[in-house]
């Protein structure tokens, strides 16, 4: 078992002063003050920032733009107008914060190169195998 020690100062008791009515009510009035000056986020209905709403919308502008694509098979103007939705979204980021946004476009910028040189060395080498199979010019790139 172990051993504690507990000092005990009996001198400071004889000093202390008993709580008196008037400190019960300043000590009221400084409670009341600090749950008075508590700042509350503004909150909208169902909890909905701006935020978050812009984010709705422009999720389901996507998913309209993704229906739409599908339905007219026309993927170049789908890709379009995504490109046009995401630098939008990046617009309202920009707003709210810039440092996201500034984040945000340059993976996206990074990310569509990448893209574009994969594709552009598949199709080279595509582009090369033909050449080589029929002896002649065939290049897919102009």
């Amino acid at each position: 078992m172990q051993d504690y020690n507990i000092n005990v100062n009996y001198n400071g008791v004889q000093n202390q002063r008993k709580t008196s009515i008037a400190d019960v009510k300043l000590n009221r009035a400084k409670s009341q003050v600090s749950k008075t000056t508590i700042h509350k986020e503004p909150s909208s209905r169902n909890n909905l920032t701006l935020q978050k709403a812009t984010a709705v919308v422009f999720a389901g502008a996507t998913k309209i733009n993704q229906y739409i694509g599908e339905l007219t098979e026309n993927t170049v103007t789908q890709r379009k107008r995504q490109v046009g939705l995401t630098l939008a979204g990046f617009g309202v980021l920009a707003a709210t914060n810039p440092i996201a946004a500034g984040i945000g476009a340059a993976m996206y910028i990074g990310n569509a190169a990448i893209q574009y040189n994969i594709t552009a060395y598949k199709e080279n080498l595509s582009a090369d195998f033909l050449k080589q199979l029929s002896g002649g010019v065939y290049n897919t790139r102009k």
